[in-house]
């Protein structure tokens, strides 16, 4: 956890940037979709992911960021391609639009693909203005 101190004139602010870990499987039997809920208002400002089981031959997996509304986030989805190996890490993503999450609201995290087969460790990285 981060915390950053601002000042503008008298008045003061406090950011706290933090991350949260989240397994998903693309297996038969998993949750396609996951929820996060935070106490106080947040910005969800990134995401990454690592196989943690290498994904079946036969077709992508994708991991999908959305706000409490289910509103996909701009820029917030991650592929993870056919065949990914254990311990691939797919290019990170920063959603830039749909990402503020109110207090007491959830993020979701869509988990998809076609054809079943593989898991990743999924980081959530959000900032939370006091």
């Amino acid at each position: 956890m981060a915390i950053k101190r601002h000042f503008l004139s008298s008045v003061a602010w406090e950011e706290i940037e933090d991350f949260v870990n989240l397994e998903v499987s693309f297996e038969t039997g998993f949750p396609t979709t996951h929820k996060i809920y935070f106490r106080k208002a947040v910005t969800i400002t990134g995401m990454t992911a690592f196989v943690t089981k290498a994904l079946a031959a036969t077709d992508a997996g994708s991991i999908t960021l959305k706000n409490n509304a289910g509103t996909a986030m701009t820029a917030g989805a991650i592929s993870i391609a056919a065949s990914s190996a254990l311990g691939f890490e797919p290019t990170p993503v920063a959603p830039t639009a749909n990402q503020d999450i109110g207090a007491g609201q959830c993020v979701q995290i869509a988990v998809a693909k076609a054809t079943a087969g593989g898991q990743a460790r999924v980081q959530i990285y959000f900032k939370e203005t006091i």
